[in-house]
């Protein structure tokens, strides 16, 4: 059977992994042997809900989030998914813009899949060229 203040940690702990908000604990509470386990847990409770704001930011394309404290490892993973994704971004402008900037052929389906972005935005670009200049036409008939 467990002690009351261990079972506030286990209660606590559990508020941290599967509450999207909980109140830190406070260490005051509990006797002191556990004020340390409990500080250490309040670090955790940080690192998780600094990891759950940044992965709600970065999932809603808010890719210039500020990043989370270099300490916090919960979050490098999405930190580097962050960089990639803000990098693919970057070519895909640019390959937009008739630019292959940054890639290399040796990832093939990046080159591949960029190169036909440019492709296609090419074919836009003419076909709205060949618009224009078919609307000038009609207005010129219109005018006769």
């Amino acid at each position: 059977m467990l002690n009351k203040d261990t079972k506030k940690l286990f209660d606590y702990l559990k508020d941290i992994l599967y509450m999207s908000e909980c109140e830190k604990l406070d260490s005051g509470d509990l006797s002191a042997e556990y004020k340390e386990l409990c500080e250490g847990m309040n670090v955790l409770h940080d690192y998780v809900a600094e990891e759950r704001e940044f992965a709600k930011r970065v999932t809603n394309g808010d890719l210039d989030y500020i990043n989370p404290t270099q300490e916090n490892q919960l979050c490098w993973g999405l930190k580097s998914l962050q960089t990639e994704i803000k990098t693919f971004q970057y070519q895909l402008k640019a390959a937009c813009n008739g630019e292959l900037v940054g890639l290399s052929k040796d990832n093939e389906g990046h080159f591949r899949f960029c190169s036909k972005v440019k492709s296609m935005s090419d074919e836009i670009k003419q076909k709205d060229l060949k618009i224009s200049e078919l609307e000038t036409e009609i207005e010129k008939l219109k005018n006769k």
